[in-house]
């Protein structure tokens, strides 16, 4: 990958001086895993107690909480900023209006901020969020803040891809 790497950048940026350092740890790591969230707790509050416009008071907003945040998975919002976005794990009705919302992490820390002032539909406490290419930098740094465990990981692959690394592995 090095050798496509710096080919690609003599051939395209063949008169400088500057030097180029990346990381493709990330490109790598972020991929293969996606994280999904169960929401906790949803309250509906009024959509101005998000969007901080008193003009938005008289529509509904919710706020979900769901059983991981920055001081799990999503710790590369405060180390890395990143932007992790969330979608309904299964499909939600066409005509389903989106709402404006915010995730929270389990913590009751203001800190514990996932998502802010996104448009979902309207999810409840059981109902699960999806975030793909979350591997990188994501649960290696997990703590046990305020009490809760750190995530665990299920790993789940096609019956087909079990059978490639289980013939390549000759287990």
């Amino acid at each position: 990958i090095a050798e496509t790497i710096r080919d690609a950048i003599d051939e395209f940026f063949p008169d400088t001086d500057k030097r180029l350092i990346a990381e493709p740890g990330r490109f790598f790591a972020a991929g293969p895993f996606s994280l999904v969230a169960n929401i906790i707790h949803a309250t509906q509050v009024p959509a101005s107690k998000i969007t901080k416009n008193a003009a938005d008071d008289a529509e509904p907003g919710f706020m979900y909480y769901i059983n991981d945040g920055v001081y799990g998975s999503f710790n590369c919002i405060l180390f890395d900023h990143a932007h992790p976005i969330g979608y309904p794990l299964f499909d939600v009705a066409e005509n389903s209006p989106s709402m404006v919302s915010t995730i929270w992490g389990p913590t009751c820390d203001s800190l514990d901020l996932v998502e802010d002032k996104k448009l979902l539909p309207k999810m409840a406490v059981g109902d699960w969020l999806y975030y793909p290419d979350m591997g990188a930098y994501t649960l290696a740094a997990a703590t046990t803040f305020n009490g809760f465990s750190k995530p665990v990981p299920m790993y789940v692959m096609t019956e087909e891809m079990w059978h490639k690394i289980r013939d390549s592995c000759h287990i």
